[in-house]
């Protein structure tokens, strides 16, 4: 009878020994493998993100070039917002996207973690604590800074240049 994650999981003194034992070493694998991959999540949506920030720069220098080229755009202006904002909607995508992964990663570690918990005894003598608090949502909010400095950017750009025109 393999147990779904649904079930709840029986007590540990209704489990024979070597079971308890098993369960236990495997639940102590899941538990590093998903912060393994966690880690790697965290990793490559940074890299991503700021791989996809940095393309936006060109890509906007070239815009803002070429829509200066057709005099559509006066040399000290910014690129406009709606055509800014394109690329900032994309970071925001890329951003909840790498939220959700990491965040359904984070739930399935709490489950896992859960069941360890409850295991009694612990044949290996490993004392698991509770899983904390608010600290345990806020690393994966990480990948929505990038977004928010895009529109912090502009925003620098426009009120900088177009509305008290500081030398930069």
């Amino acid at each position: 009878m393999a147990l779904q994650p649904s079930d709840p999981a029986p007590p540990a003194d209704q489990i024979p020994s070597d079971q308890a034992k098993i369960r236990e070493k495997w639940l102590r694998e899941e538990l590093r493998a998903n912060r393994t991959l966690l880690l790697g999540l965290l990793q490559w949506g940074v890299t991503v993100l700021a791989a996809v920030e940095t393309s936006l720069y060109y890509v906007r220098r070239d815009a803002t070039k070429h829509l200066i080229d057709l005099g559509q755009l006066k040399p000290e202006q910014p690129l406009p917002l709606l055509r800014w904002g394109l690329g900032t909607v994309f970071l925001t995508i890329l951003a909840y996207i790498f939220f959700r992964l990491t965040d359904y990663v984070v739930q399935r570690h709490g489950f896992y973690r859960d069941q360890l918990i409850t295991m009694s005894p612990s044949y290996s003598g490993i004392q698991e604590q509770s899983r904390g608090g608010r600290i345990n949502t806020i690393h994966h909010y990480i990948f929505f800074l990038f977004p928010a400095f895009d529109v912090v950017l502009w925003v620098y750009f426009y009120v900088g240049e177009v509305i008290i025109h500081v030398p930069f």
